[in-house]
């Protein structure tokens, strides 16, 4: 506005000086115009011809005011029109973002998150009855509002003596994963392979360490989108010996292999494929 402003007052500006400075010009031109001439003398003739010349002056002049006030007109028409079209441009914009804001959000809200539940631990039996093997049974959960589909899941352990490497790959075990749809609160769970009683037995003296992780993958209402979580914890284990069916255990989180979709250790492993 402030622009606008100053463009009316130089327009005013100029069409005063025009107009004071034709005044001006008019009134000198009467004031030094020579009386009629009674005969065609060469001096009547002269005085004739620069009045004139000073007639022509002035509507020189005119025509160069009213040209220049025509020409700013002309170019405050424009930086309007150009401002107006900027700031068309500028609510459209936001409009645009606006919308893909609210789209977003309602997504976020509406979307499935399959988050890690629980772990447990579940032990086979040999043909006499006695304990062979334990394995590590990890549960997912639907806490979002809109089911989950295609779900896939997995779990794998490793047992080592010493921490994982720093550039540790966590490869999936050999074997199907866990599938199905998840509603709300649903869950699915998935198992790693089964661990021996001796290696059992070696992680409740302290000898070895267990490591476990998994993941599950999962489609919602958007197209085109997959969703990934990950969990990965070192489990100690206690109240043994390894043949105790009430043997316990508790987790503790690891940094690597812990995250959701973009903050995830892998991206999905699989593209979704839709019929049209």
């Amino acid at each position: 506005m402030k622009i606008v402003f100053q463009w009316v007052v130089t327009l005013l500006f100029v069409a005063a000086a025009a107009a004071g400075l034709s005044h001006i010009l008019l009134t000198v031109s009467g004031a030094n115009a020579p009386p009629p001439c009674a005969d065609l003398t060469e001096l009547c003739m002269q005085r004739t011809d620069a009045a004139a010349n000073r007639s022509l002056l002035i509507a020189t002049v005119i025509e160069i005011a009213l040209s220049a006030i025509g020409t700013l007109a002309v170019v405050a028409t424009i930086f309007l029109s150009a401002q107006a079209t900027k700031a068309a441009v500028a609510a459209a914009d936001a409009a645009n973002l606006a919308v893909a804001l609210a789209r977003e959000t309602a997504a976020r809200e509406l979307r499935p998150y399959v988050t890690f539940d629980s772990w447990s631990l579940e032990y086979k039996l040999d043909a006499n009855g006695g304990i062979e093997s334990w394995l590590v049974k990890v549960t997912w959960k639907n806490t979002g509002i809109s089911p989950a589909t295609s779900v896939r899941a997995k779990a794998t352990h490793d047992i080592r003596e010493e921490e994982l490497p720093t550039h540790f790959s966590f490869p999936d075990r050999v074997g199907d994963e866990s599938a199905g749809s998840l509603g709300k609160d649903g869950t699915v769970s998935t198992c790693t392979e089964f661990i021996p009683v001796a290696e059992i037995q070696a992680i409740l003296d302290g000898s070895t360490r267990l490591f476990v992780w998994s993941w599950v993958e999962y489609e919602g209402f958007e197209a085109e989108r997959i969703y990934r979580s990950e969990w990965h914890s070192e489990l100690h284990l206690w109240n043994g010996p390894a043949t105790n069916q009430d043997l316990k255990g508790s987790n503790g989180l690891r940094e690597q292999f812990n995250g959701s979709d973009e903050h995830c250790f892998r991206q999905p492993a699989r593209k979704v494929k839709r019929l049209a």
